[in-house]
């Protein structure tokens, strides 16, 4: 009975202790700005072509800033927009609706395309996802998904997210851990999250990955898939299965060989933002849609 006092009495204090961490306000923004100033500024200077570049779940436009600094000495149009309610804590994360997310991001890219020439969407991890929705909607002129998430990564039988829900209860949040998102030291400042995820969203996301999955089948427009070997979270079979379902865009595939999870900001980072330039360069010069 002491032992199973004891337990539940740990189990009380990590959920205590993380529950706190996870209501606690990051000043996320406040960072990245110093950052990356021009992040949060609509893209209106310009008529030409814009890249839209959407960060991942629970991170910030941060970890894309070499990505834009590429395109934008290309000679595109480079928005970098929170995802919506990003950038305070985890709370406020898990509060929110991907579907939603995907919608408010639609409205803006429709106004983005009543003054631009054409507009490309970059996502990584879940917002490699939200590119693939908006672009089964019609919003893209080409697209580009980094370790576009559909499943966590298994490390045992059973996919990860299966088994999710019997943690949240005593785990609702975890730590961000750098190091199992890259490992590049150059680049470290760039790699910056929320403190704490919300672990209980995440069969809420597997679950709107799941949807866009099925919209797949009419994207036309030109598709870009980089993919890191070392992706410590999210499965590779996401990507295949992706790839799969766009049975009528022309798709492509990179491969990382060194890098983890943020593939922009580690070891094959330059090579990726290479190929990443160059495919949406030659968008620019084929017909529009």
């Amino acid at each position: 009975m002491k032992i199973l006092l004891l337990a539940a009495t740990g189990i009380l204090v990590v959920r205590v202790t993380v529950t706190f961490l996870g209501n606690r306000n990051t000043h996320l923004r406040e960072r990245v700005q110093q950052v990356v100033p021009y992040i949060g500024q609509p893209a209106e200077q310009s008529e030409g072509p814009v890249c839209v570049l959407l960060h991942g779940w629970a991170t910030t436009p941060a970890e894309l800033l070499p990505l834009a600094k590429a395109l934008t000495d290309a000679g595109f149009v480079v928005y970098s927009p929170w995802l919506p309610d990003h950038g305070t804590n985890a709370s406020a994360i898990e509060r929110g609706d991907p579907d939603q997310w995907s919608e408010e991001l639609a409205a803006m890219i429709r106004r983005l395309r009543t003054k631009h020439s054409r507009v490309f969407l970059v996502g990584q991890s879940l917002g490699g996802t939200i590119a693939l929705d908006l672009t089964a909607a019609g919003l893209s002129d080409g697209t580009v998904c980094i370790n576009p998430f559909l499943h966590v990564k298994r490390y045992v039988l059973v996919r990860t997210e299966t088994f999710i829900p019997v943690l949240t209860p005593a785990l609702p949040y975890a730590p961000f851990i750098r190091a199992m998102n890259m490992s590049a030291p150059s680049t470290r400042e760039l790699a910056l999250a929320a403190p704490m995820v919300p672990l209980r969203q995440v069969p809420v996301l597997s679950g709107y990955a799941r949807r866009v999955l099925t919209k797949l089948d009419g994207v036309t427009s030109p598709t870009l898939f980089v993919v890191s070997d070392r992706d410590m979270i999210v499965d590779p079979s996401s990507t295949t299965a992706f790839r799969q379902a766009l049975t009528r865009s022309n798709s492509d595939e990179i491969v990382l060989p060194r890098s983890g999870h943020m593939a922009v900001l580690d070891w094959d980072g330059d090579e990726a933002i290479k190929r990443i330039v160059a495919f949406l360069e030659r968008q620019t010069e084929s017909p529009s849609r």
